[in-house]
């Protein structure tokens, strides 16, 4: 651990390593960061100094790119504390000091590859195409995940020397990282006093380990650059004030009650009912666990003692405190009673094998006409009935479409409507990528990275396959058409035929190449049956298909496709 510390008599920072050992683990490194580290040029006379905590942050993680691959973590992906406005600074440090160029540490025409990928699917002013010109990346959430996969296997190869990210590059992903940088240990939180709260020291001690992981790096180096963030890290070092793990349902019956309680508000129905949609949702994960728990055939007379019995064998239970465990008695009470009158009637089966909540089922069987001659019909998968059907007066006809959209408007700060959603899935399902999306919608492309990846591609993706899958399970001997069986994963992947489907399902997970492929095929005639033709003719014919798209697929998108045929050639022989 390295804690960057101002000197007394200087202008400029030391490095202490391990303070909390005992000398010779323990030694300081002086003019860590010093003089022209910490200024800008603004013109050839005059410097800015650095002195903001991004500012201070990026500094020190550019000077660490001459010990090896340095990952400067954030906890929000936009914002002071986020990814975008470091990397935002990362930019302007590096370009205007041309002697901290990290290019030199990227293959030849690395950068480029990058820089032609990324044109392609956010523009060439978004700023991670900037980014990846100078040697930088950065790693969030809001990507799809074949961007997220270069960025990684960027770091992975060695071919990158600073990325910052949050936490999605850290969990989960052993890489090459030789140095951490922990930009802060605190993280935005709606329920929390002040809307900040400090990260939980095993999420803490998750992301330090990735310093020196992964096989390339036997040892590895954590700076934290912040005074603030001291006391947290010793916390972690020390291990002290270490949070004991809960269950999730537990964490979820526990921020219910206490911000009831803040508010000295009482469990019931009524207030339960009367919460936010943010809590609402919480609510629906305890209404799912109760589904989880029952078997599909429930005596309903015997439905309040079975709950009963039930919720003490859960792991919440056993964790919980006798106070506790009155509040998660009454908590799953009350909600059974919303799931009483399903069982009466019979419907609880249907539930269960629905995978959807309790609000979410309700509203759909309401709303939705299942006995429509469109479920019956043979039809293309933008075709204009359907989705007047499916989107216009289904969907956005929902009160949960309804309130996502206003969570999704204030939390991004747009003003979208049911047709400006219709007119981005129609944009996204053709094939467009971020930068005419953006043009079209008059959003920022961050904006549209959102709506696309986080509430198109998961909640209104969520809603439909739950509409699809109640049909299935409400009609007896019917079998769903090809085109509505799938419908919600051409509109996750962006894609508006079986034959892009069946190609993802085989392997070839890039976007770009996707669309280019199913282009061809249909240019040379290519009659799509099923998975299994195609995957034929991906054998046989895979080689020419591969130089014929050489010039004009990116050099990215040309060798994940080239890979992609390998394996397949692999596997069949195999």
């Amino acid at each position: 651990y390295g804690f960057l510390k101002k000197m007394d008599r200087t202008n400029g920072f030391l490095l202490d390593i391990n303070p909390h050992k005992k000398r010779p683990y323990n030694y300081q490194l002086y003019k860590y960061l010093f003089d022209e580290e910490l200024s800008i040029p603004i013109s050839e006379t005059k410097s800015k100094k650095i002195t903001s905590k991004k500012g201070i942050s990026v500094a020190v993680s550019i000077k660490a790119t001459g010990s090896g691959t340095v990952a400067l973590f954030a906890p929000h992906k936009r914002g002071y504390t986020g990814v975008e406005g470091l990397a935002d600074e990362a930019l302007i440090q590096l370009t205007s000091k041309p002697q901290n160029d990290l290019s030199k540490y990227s293959p030849a025409g690395y950068l480029e590859s990058l820089t032609e990928y990324f044109s392609i699917v956010f523009g060439k002013d978004y700023l991670l195409t900037e980014c990846s010109k100078i040697g930088i990346l950065f790693h969030h959430g809001d990507f799809p995940q074949n961007v997220r996969e270069i960025v990684e296997d960027s770091l992975r190869d060695n071919k990158i020397r600073l990325v910052i990210c949050t936490n999605t590059l850290a969990e989960g992903v052993n890489l090459p990282i030789k140095t951490m940088v922990l930009h802060s240990t605190k993280r935005y939180n709606p329920f929390a006093i002040n809307n900040y709260s400090p990260l939980k020291i095993r999420d803490l001690k998750n992301l330090v380990g990735r310093a020196g992981r992964a096989g390339k790096e036997t040892k590895g180096l954590v700076i934290i650059p912040h005074a603030q963030d001291f006391n947290r890290i010793n916390d972690l070092i020390l291990e002290r004030n270490v949070e004991p793990v809960k269950g999730q349902l537990y964490n979820i019956v526990h921020l219910i009650t206490n911000f009831l309680e803040r508010r000295r508000l009482p469990i019931t129905a009524e207030i339960l009912d009367s919460l936010s949609e943010e809590l609402q949702e919480l609510l629906d994960n305890i209404d799912v666990s109760l589904i989880d728990l029952l078997a599909e055939e429930v005596d309903p007379k015997r439905l309040d003692s079975l709950v009963n019995e039930l919720v003490t064998e859960t792991l919440s239970y056993y964790q919980a405190n006798e106070n506790e465990k009155k509040t998660l008695n009454n908590m799953f009470n009350l909600r059974v009673n919303k799931l009483r009158p399903i069982i009466e009637r019979g419907d609880f089966a249907i539930l269960k094998n629905s995978g959807t909540n309790i609000r979410l089922y309700e509203e759909i069987t309401e709303h939705f006409d299942f006995d429509d001659k469109i479920w019956n019909n043979e039809f293309e998968p933008l075709d204009k009935e359907w989705i007047n059907y499916i989107l216009d007066n289904g969907v956005f006809k929902l009160n949960r479409f309804t309130k996502n959209l206003q969570i999704f408007n204030e939390d991004n700060r747009c003003e979208l409507d049911s047709g400006k959603v219709k007119k981005a899935i129609l944009l996204w399902m053709n094939g467009n990528w971020y930068e005419k999306m953006s043009n079209d919608l008059e959003l920022e492309t961050h904006q549209v990275l959102r709506l696309i990846n986080s509430f198109i591609s998961y909640n209104i993706q969520t809603i439909i396959s739950s509409v699809i899958r109640l049909k299935e399970l409400k009609s007896e001997d019917y079998a769903l058409p090809t085109q509505l069986a799938n419908w919600s994963s051409y509109l996750q992947h962006g894609i508006n035929s079986q034959l892009q489907l069946d190609i993802i399902e085989l392997g070839l997970i890039d976007r770009v190449a996707v669309l280019e492929v199913s282009n061809y095929l249909n240019q040379i005639g290519y009659q799509h049956e099923d998975y299994e033709t195609i995957k034929s003719f991906l054998i046989f014919n895979g080689v020419e298909l591969i130089e014929v798209l050489r010039e004009t697929l990116p050099i990215i998108s040309y060798n994940k496709l080239r890979t992609f045929i390998n394996r397949l050639n692999i596997r069949n022989i195999l």
